[in-house]
């Protein structure tokens, strides 16, 4: 489905782009709504910026395209663009788990990992399945950085910070991933015990000793 959806998101976003004047104003800014979170999650970043604008050029104070924008600017790591749409969200939405994890990954990309922690907790009290507000919050918790640091090299840090970041989710997902999902075919005495110990060290949280114990597995 998603090579289906990323082969085809290039005439969705040209046939919204290109609707004719007279279309209904609510319906183009749906679409346009619904066509930036599906180019955010084909990792198509500038597309759905574009499309979150067109649709808050209908509707300045609309908090799903507002957090679509947010989302989008963290990937293309203009990460105080980024925050600012998602504070608006949370003001217009304050009970948006949405809005505070748009905003936490942003204070991420910033290096204010106290707001990011905070911002994560409050997503996770409003939606305790949000995993990718729990997982910015254990990548902020023990980081301690004061925004007078934010200097000249921002963009390089903050690049790498939103690779780590992204990198993490991935691997934290296909871990996962293989541990709910039984094998087809039983594996060797010891790929057992390493697919053993990757689950067990991913129910104490020790995310990066599964992601090894994965790895050596695979091998």
């Amino acid at each position: 489905r998603e090579a289906w959806l990323g082969s085809h998101l290039g005439v969705l976003n040209e046939t919204i782009r290109t609707l004719p004047a007279d279309a209904a104003p609510g319906a183009v800014r749906k679409a346009a709504v619904a066509a930036a979170r599906l180019n955010a999650l084909a990792g198509r970043w500038q597309d759905s910026r574009d499309l979150a604008e067109k649709a808050l050029s209908y509707d300045p104070d609309d908090e799903t395209a507002l957090i679509a924008r947010s989302r989008a600017n963290t990937g293309l790591s203009d990460f105080a663009r980024a925050y600012a749409d998602a504070d608006r969200a949370a003001e217009l939405a304050p009970d948006s788990a949405s809005a505070y994890t748009a905003r936490a990954s942003a204070a991420y990309g910033l290096r204010h990992y106290l707001e990011a922690v905070e911002d994560a907790r409050r997503a996770l009290a409003l939606d305790p399945n949000d995993r990718v507000a729990f997982q910015l919050m254990k990548l902020s918790e023990g980081r301690t950085s004061p925004r007078q640091e934010f200097e000249k090299d921002e963009p390089r840090i903050a690049g790498a910070v939103e690779r780590e970041y992204h990198g993490m989710v991935q691997q934290l997902d296909q871990a996962e991933e293989r541990r709910l999902t039984p094998s087809a075919e039983p594996g060797s005495a010891s790929v057992s015990r390493l697919v053993a110990d990757a689950g067990a060290k991913l129910s104490v949280k020790d995310y990066w000793g599964a992601v090894q114990a994965a790895d050596k597995a695979l091998a």
